[in-house]
């Protein structure tokens, strides 16, 4: 659709795939019982899905995560199984330039494969987000520029307390970076083009609000916060009237950590349960949000993490957990 939107929605660590898309029956069932006597999610507590399409076998959504059950059964959600790239390198850093650069498993990581999509359709543009502290290596590129701000609120040219001279210091730095920006190329024309940008959406997204009413309110967490900033601008750029500047964003990061879970993983409790609740519910919460702003039919969210885990669970019955491994669900 026109304007398309993008959410990239990171589940850092190394999310467990096989008990977030689980086997109900067949073959594929059998197999996971064997190999996993303590980390289990009974048949009888997964939430139903369609059956898997190239063994027949049937499927189940952790039953931490009924939004989604519920957005799946409204054609909202789909599940993309078995992920991964040959020959797993089983390191979080190795597979997230993998994952980061969109290359094979050999190449070098040089660039992010959304950087590059950027360079060709918004060079020198700034339509990305990320809602981080710092900037996810999906995004890096040559000539596009990208935003990086933990809160909306920080994104602001501080002035000083005690010598207010906050017109004066925007106007030298307008002036710095024009300076910069007459060179024809290098590192100076870079800095004044990006700077100049800067500045200049300082101003547009100091009208971006995010006191307004969000059914992700109510829910705690650092995933649900980061999703009111990306609902907050978007929410700016299709409801502000003239002569309200858009902050034009329309690709965004936002990410949860939490899922290396080599010990302690749990299987109907535990943390890998509670970080797929919070996941489920602020997604549920999120598209809530785009409903209501009528633009849920232009917006795409897509979770992915750096490899899956291992099938067979690891450690004593107590504190049972999966190492890491390769393919997992997006």
């Amino acid at each position: 659709p026109s304007g398309a939107i993008l959410v990239i929605l990171q589940m850092e660590g190394g999310n467990d795939g096989l008990n977030m898309v689980v086997p109900i029956d067949g073959p594929q069932r059998a197999l996971y019982e064997a190999a996993r006597p303590n980390l289990q999610i009974p048949a009888g507590n997964l939430l139903a899905i369609d059956d898997d399409p190239v063994t027949g076998d049937g499927l189940g959504l952790h039953p931490s995560m009924p939004e989604l059950h519920a957005l799946y059964g409204a054609g909202k959600v789909a599940v993309v199984n078995g992920v991964g790239y040959a020959n797993q390198s089983l390191s979080h850093f190795r597979s997230e330039d993998i994952w980061f650069g969109g290359i094979g498993s050999s190449q070098l990581y040089v660039d992010g494969w959304f950087g590059r999509y950027l360079d060709g359709a918004f060079p020198g543009e700034l339509v990305t987000l990320d809602c981080d502290g710092t900037l996810l290596p999906v995004f890096f590129c040559d000539d596009c520029n990208v935003l990086a701000v933990k809160n909306l609120s920080e994104f602001a040219l501080p002035d000083d307390p005690l010598y207010p001279d906050l017109p004066d210091k925007k106007a030298a730095l307008t002036a710095a970076y024009g300076a910069e920006a007459s060179s024809t190329s290098g590192v100076q024309l870079t800095i004044g083009m990006s700077g100049a940008t800067l500045l200049a959406k300082m101003d547009d997204y100091d009208q971006v609000g995010t006191g307004w009413s969000s059914n992700l309110d109510s829910l705690a967490g650092g995933l649900a916060r980061r999703l009111k900033q990306v609902a907050s601008v978007i929410r700016f750029d299709n409801t502000m009237p003239p002569p309200a500047s858009p902050a034009g964003a329309r690709f965004f990061h936002v990410r949860i950590g939490g899922f290396d879970t080599h010990s302690n993983q749990g299987a109907l409790a535990g943390r890998q349960a509670s970080l797929l609740a919070q996941v489920s519910a602020a997604i549920d919460a999120f598209h809530a949000d785009m409903v209501a702003l009528g633009v849920s039919s232009k917006v795409l969210v897509m979770t992915f993490s750096e490899f899956g885990r291992r099938v067979f669970e690891n450690g004593s019955p107590a504190n049972a957990g999966t190492d890491h491994g390769a393919a997992a669900p997006l």
